[in-house]
């Protein structure tokens, strides 16, 4: 099939598994096109690695699939196991390259609050994603008071703890030290295990190396290729 880079092989296959369809997604900010007709499949059972250079439209097709930007063109839709056909927002997660959340509520309160508003409610999901992401310490803490690393660990927890069958992670590893980088790969393979679609868009592929991940490339708006 040939996609949006003119070249064969930017398709990849599910292997029986869910996938995210984005097909002809062109997007525009004024004057400037971001996306200019991509065409990529967002796969489980294996990473999901979105790489390129600074403007190349990583974090917008991020953006595009998780709903939270409008299109000029094309779609994004989920197929496979318990999905049916529909939109990506009915189960997932989403974690920006800032890490967002409400400045004056604890770590605690922000992820009890994220749950309820989307309706989650998996007894004891806190707890396990405190203990995952090292921020027991931390929960009571408001999240102003935070290093940029506990907010991302915390943004993270409040991503991963959900067990979404969509998972997107902007820059997840940005402003974390060694030991925080190692917990969120960790936390990235048990989430690809488990059969979640995992997409990724970081700039330090290497972190995640070990996990084998497909490694989406892209240009100037469109994917240039996909790798393994």
């Amino acid at each position: 099939m040939i996609g949006a880079s003119g070249g064969a092989g930017v398709f990849g296959s599910s292997g029986g598994g869910s996938v995210v369809e984005v097909r002809g997604v062109a997007k525009a900010y004024g004057r400037t096109l971001a996306l200019r007709g991509v065409d990529v499949d967002l796969i489980s059972g294996r990473l999901n690695l979105v790489m390129g250079p600074n403007g190349s439209g990583k974090s917008t097709l991020v953006g595009v699939v998780g709903g939270v930007m409008r299109v000029q063109a094309g779609t994004v839709r989920v197929v496979g196991r318990g999905f049916g056909v529909g939109g990506v927002k009915a189960s997932m997660s989403w974690v920006s390259h800032e890490a967002l959340g409400y400045p004056d509520l604890s770590v605690r309160e922000n992820y009890e609050l994220g749950q309820a508003l989307n309706g989650w409610s998996r007894e004891g999901a806190g707890e396990e994603a405190f203990r995952e992401f090292g921020l027991e310490r931390f929960a009571s803490r408001r999240l102003r008071e935070c290093s940029r690393g506990q907010r991302q660990r915390a943004a993270l927890a409040r991503a991963v703890g959900n067990r979404a069958d969509v998972l997107l992670l902007d820059e997840p590893t940005s402003g974390l030290d060694v030991g925080g980088v190692h917990t969120v790969v960790d936390a990235v393979e048990s989430e690809v295990a488990r059969g979640a679609v995992v997409v990724v868009v970081t700039h330090e592929a290497e972190a995640f190396a070990r996990l084998n991940g497909r490694r989406i490339v892209m240009e100037a708006g469109r994917v240039a290729a996909v790798e393994g």
